[in-house]
């Protein structure tokens, strides 16, 4: 997993892992923590799921996310050129996440999850639009994002799958 706030998550399971062990709540030895932390993965966060150019899923569904999601982007990719790929639900911070995301984004393409607390692929664009960022194309559906995104990718050293845990699911489907 990437980025530095994976490291503090681990950091943190680590210690409540000690606590527990400490209390005699679990027995666990070294070895088997060893290998926990290298088997651990969390499909849907800085998901890599292939190379040349970079297929990302990342859920990042709130400013924090976003946040991490652009951190560890520049620190990976930081001369990389980064198509998002976005949906986000209307009870989110979309327009806050949005002006986060067009901090690294060279274009966007928007979309809406099955999910009925979607933005549709038009506001959405709208909202790409106003905080600063490009719209390549609109689609109504992931898998017709996906599809977009695919054509377009020669272009990119990274397409990213940000802003709907709903819609990552949709396309990592």
């Amino acid at each position: 997993m990437a980025g530095e706030h994976q490291v503090q998550n681990a950091v943190t399971a680590l210690c409540a892992l000690d606590v527990m062990r400490s209390e005699g709540i679990i027995r666990s030895d070294g070895e088997a923590l060893r290998k926990g932390m290298k088997a651990a993965r969390l499909d849907g966060r800085f998901h890599v799921a292939k190379e040349n150019p970079y297929i990302i899923y990342d859920g990042a569904h709130n400013p924090d996310g976003a946040n991490a999601l652009v951190k560890t982007l520049k620190e990976l990719l930081p001369d990389g050129k980064i198509l998002f790929v976005t949906s986000i639900l209307r009870d989110k911070a979309a327009s806050e996440m949005l002006g986060i995301f067009s901090g690294v984004a060279d274009s966007f393409v928007a979309t809406a999850s099955a999910n009925e607390r979607a933005l549709s692929a038009g506001e959405l664009a709208s909202m790409i639009r106003e905080a600063g960022g490009t719209v390549a194309a609109q689609a109504e559906s992931p898998g017709e994002a996906y599809e977009a995104a695919m054509a377009l990718s020669g272009e990119f050293d990274a397409v990213v799958f940000a802003g709907s845990l709903y819609m990552i699911g949709e396309v990592m489907r």
